[in-house]
């Protein structure tokens, strides 16, 4: 004889709302539906680390260019920078020092000084990036610059 289960169904799938039984703890109703749901949740990580590389790359790109080869630290108006399209929400990483808070771009670091004004430093302890990998990463934001012009 079997016995039959009184437990009503009370929850619903996340994905198709098909009412679920069993565990009390499921959340899809089948492997489909679980499928699904964690390919939209990988999507949608990949697409926001893919965008936060991308700043990264043209923040970099442009902090390369300012410094040039034979310097390794020099001061910058903010609004120069915004001018070229840095962003400054988005960083790599992020120090206390004596001058305050240092945020950080890869091998450059930079802080807020007086009037305005960014001292952006290229620190010699850490490892550059590649070269090959920095020409690839400026052809990259040409050719992404001349799409939007040519639109």
């Amino acid at each position: 004889m079997q016995k039959t289960s009184n437990i009503q169904p009370t929850k619903q799938c996340c994905v198709c709302d098909k009412k679920l039984f069993g565990r009390s703890d499921k959340v899809f109703c089948d492997i489909h539906c679980k499928n699904k749901y964690h390919q939209s949740v990988r999507k949608q990580t990949k697409t926001a680390a893919a965008n936060t590389v991308k700043i990264l790359k043209k923040n970099y790109v442009i902090l390369c260019e300012l410094l040039g080869d034979n310097c390794n630290r020099f001061k910058i108006k903010k609004m120069k920078l915004q001018e070229k399209g840095f962003n400054f929400e988005v960083i790599s990483g992020m120090n206390q020092n004596k001058f305050g808070i240092k945020m950080e771009i890869f091998e450059f670091s930079w802080y807020f000084a007086a009037s305005n004004n960014i001292i952006v430093l290229q620190e010699r302890e850490q490892s550059k990036i590649s070269p090959y990998m920095y020409k690839r990463w400026k052809m990259q934001l040409e050719d992404s610059q001349t799409d939007r012009l040519s639109v």
